[in-house]
């Protein structure tokens, strides 16, 4: 029997940002291209090992739509 699980909200940058690229339907080569970045550090921020930098949190709250160190209801 298939039971339905419930996915766990994102909790780190990288996993708000791969919710949100797949909601979109895009790639990680387009998404960085809309952030004005390489697709190298664009993986990096999906995969948490790298950080973006102050001046480059408006570009990505405008992808995600809302700022993810805020907290959220659920």
């Amino acid at each position: 029997m298939f039971q339905w699980v419930r996915p766990k909200p994102p909790k780190t940058l990288g996993e708000h940002l791969r919710k949100r690229r797949r909601e979109v339907g895009k790639r990680q080569s387009d998404v960085a291209t809309e952030l004005d970045v390489s697709t190298w550090t664009y993986l990096l921020w999906e995969q948490d090992r790298a950080s973006p930098t102050v001046g480059q949190y408006p570009a990505l709250i405008r992808f995600l739509g809302y700022d993810p160190h805020e907290p959220r209801a659920h």
